[in-house]
């Protein structure tokens, strides 16, 4: 008979979570967060990105991003506010301000118009590798970025701190 409760007991704990983790789950973990130590936090240089595309024309595109090229910057604050800038020369292309947690392997961040996850592969202080698969239509993108640790250059950092004012 003990057996026979405990296992309904299990079944209805299961069911309650199951049922409480209804919806967006991206949403939850935002909601919800837990503390955790955050070895992301501070700034992050795209350095190299790897793109496996599959659908009608496969294909493999490897990126280094150099002085001359695009140059992608995350920003992750103790708030879990991730500041994310693209730039070329010595403008900003895009500026993107999201939230995000950091839990277990995994960076989720979003907004109104976006919702991303990444896999962390490796993070250590310096370096941190993540990767995501992106579907559009009939075709699939898997990436896999290299980013390291930086400082943010001076001329963005005036460029952000004069918007502010």
């Amino acid at each position: 008979m003990n057996k026979v409760l405990y296992n309904i007991g299990m079944v209805a704990i299961t069911t309650a979570v199951l049922v409480s983790c209804g919806g967006n789950a991206s949403k939850e973990i935002l909601d919800n967060q837990i503390e955790e130590p955050l070895p992301i936090l501070g700034t992050w240089r795209y350095a190299s990105m790897t793109c496996v595309m599959t659908g009608d024309k496969p294909d493999t595109v490897y990126t280094e991003f150099g002085p001359d090229t695009i140059q992608i910057y995350d920003v992750y604050h103790r708030d879990n506010i991730l500041d994310s800038y693209v730039t070329l020369g010595d403008s900003i292309l895009r500026q993107t301000q999201m939230h995000y947690v950091f839990r277990n392997d995994s960076i989720i961040a979003e907004n109104q118009e976006k919702n991303v996850q990444v896999q962390v592969v490796n993070a250590t202080d310096s370096t941190l590798v993540f990767k995501f698969t992106l579907a559009d239509g009939d075709k699939t993108v898997s990436c896999q970025t290299l980013s390291e640790r930086c400082q943010l250059p001076d001329w963005l950092k005036r460029k952000i701190d004069n918007k502010m004012r």
